[in-house]
């Protein structure tokens, strides 16, 4: 479906511009923020659905599992795509590893989009010190 929005979060100005520009090519229709902050914010502002949240893992303020936690919290329909340069993320959401391909991109946000919400167990993977 064409227009479809994604809200995008990392906090290089030069990598999120980048991103924006390929999911619009793409038909999407992305709201950037360079922060977790920023992200809830415009989430929070946003009156329509939000499809998916495509963020950078390693974030200043909290994490991009945090961030995805607190959006889940307020739109449980929204799908979960981290982004990491990272060889391991602590989670059982989907991860994209960065560097990554314009079609690797659309065919990860393509289906994600179109299959279920992640569940919020799916956030955490088992965490030190964290019950849940």
């Amino acid at each position: 479906m064409v227009g479809q929005i994604v809200l995008v979060v990392d906090d290089d100005p030069t990598f999120l511009r980048g991103i924006e520009g390929v999911l619009r090519h793409g038909g999407y229709c992305p709201i950037a923020a360079s922060g977790p902050l920023e992200a809830l914010k415009k989430s929070r502002d946003f009156p329509g659905e939000i499809h998916l949240l495509l963020t950078d893992v390693r974030l200043p303020e909290m994490d991009g599992l945090d961030l995805a936690k607190h959006i889940l919290a307020e739109r449980a329909r929204v799908r979960v795509l981290l982004m990491s340069g990272l060889p391991n993320v602590p989670s059982r959401l989907p991860v994209i590893r960065k560097p990554f391909r314009m079609g690797e991109l659309f065919e990860r946000v393509a289906n994600l989009i179109d299959g279920p919400p992640p569940l919020p167990s799916d956030i955490f993977a088992i965490r030190p010190h964290q019950h849940q």
